[in-house]
């Protein structure tokens, strides 16, 4: 599924038979950059949930992908040089 924008908004994992496995959902600040992305099974509960920062310039700085009891699994930085 997209939203207006052309975003997408919703992501599904079906089985070979039709059946919902997992549903992503995305999530988007004010500027439109995508601000977190959280994965459920079929009766809902969250699987993980990944949350990205920007800085000013809006150039993606971090991401963090947790697990369903909230413990870091990854954590990736970046950083720019500018001239």
């Amino acid at each position: 599924m997209y939203n207006a924008f052309g975003k997408k908004t919703e992501e599904r994992e079906l089985s070979p038979s039709g059946d919902l496995l997992t549903k992503t959902v995305f999530s988007y600040n004010s500027s439109g950059d995508k601000s977190a992305e959280t994965t459920m099974n079929a009766k809902g509960d969250i699987l993980k949930t990944t949350e990205y920062q920007y800085n000013s310039r809006k150039l993606k700085t971090q991401r963090t992908t947790t697990n369903k009891t909230k413990q870091v699994e990854s954590l990736k930085k970046w950083t720019y040089e500018y001239y």
